[in-house]
């Protein structure tokens, strides 16, 4: 467990940093549960998204392509190709060099042996994944686009809980 919690850093010894830090911080009882990880995960990747992930997405913004794209990869939860990114975002040129070059020059986006492209880290993943849920209730954009990954769903039994996050 420990070694897949680390991961979520991407290998950024800074980042494990952050996590290891948040870590000692959550814990109440000397014992590091999954709750003190969920709980330092989230800190750090807030944290890090004032900071550090501020380069790479514009949290403060009205939101480009670039970081419709960075929401796509965030919320699609795995590698897509160029295609299947031109796609998700209607068609729109994103070969640009202010676009998906910069994205890659930045590091926010990295392309794989195959061709598909990733996301930094799932730390990343989790900041953008944050940003676009505490905003999504005053921006119909953020709406929608959740809402083409997460359709909302009735509860199939009882006492589930409704809406895109259990």
């Amino acid at each position: 467990a420990l070694e897949q919690n680390i991961d979520v850093a991407g290998g950024y010894p800074h980042s494990i940093q952050v996590i290891g830090h948040n870590l000692v911080e959550v814990d109440r009882d000397g014992t590091i549960g999954a709750d003190d990880w969920a709980s330092a995960l989230m800190k750090s990747a807030a944290e890090m998204a004032r900071k550090e992930f501020s380069d790479l997405y514009d949290f403060k913004g009205k939101g480009t392509l670039r970081e419709t794209i960075l929401n796509i990869l965030a919320l699609a939860q795995r590698p897509m190709t160029k295609q299947e990114l031109r796609n998700a975002v209607g068609g729109k040129n994103i070969y640009t060099a202010t676009c998906m070059g910069e994205l890659k020059k930045t590091g926010a986006v990295s392309e794989i042996a195959d061709g598909s492209i990733i996301l930094h880290s799932m730390l990343f993943r989790a900041a953008v994944l944050i940003h676009l849920y505490t905003h999504a209730e005053r921006n119909p954009e953020y709406q929608k686009l959740i809402q083409q990954f997460f359709p909302p769903h009735e509860p199939s039994a009882p006492g589930e809980s409704k809406g895109l996050l259990k």
